[in-house]
């Protein structure tokens, strides 16, 4: 019987500041990575639709359900003001 062996793994606080999908079960959507520079480049560019969140701004927003909550009440109250005008 062989000997289980593994390594510790430090993480950045960018890779620690990543939510996951709910679903990555599509390899060429949610591909994996390796911990390589040009992997990692890659992988920030595929997540070009996500926005990174202030720490004092994640506490009051977070999921992305109360971001989005918080930046639609926003556009109606712009496209209301702007309606006014």
């Amino acid at each position: 019987m062989s000997k289980v062996s593994h390594r510790e793994v430090e993480f950045t606080p960018e890779e620690m500041a990543i939510d996951c999908p709910m679903d990555t079960s599509d390899p060429e959507t949610y591909p994996t990575i390796t911990r390589g520079d040009k992997d990692w480049k890659k992988f920030v560019t595929f997540r070009n639709g996500f926005v990174r969140l202030d720490p004092e701004i994640r506490k009051v927003f977070p999921d992305n359900r109360s971001v989005n909550e918080a930046l639609r009440t926003f556009l109606r109250i712009r496209d209301a003001r702007a309606e006014s005008m």
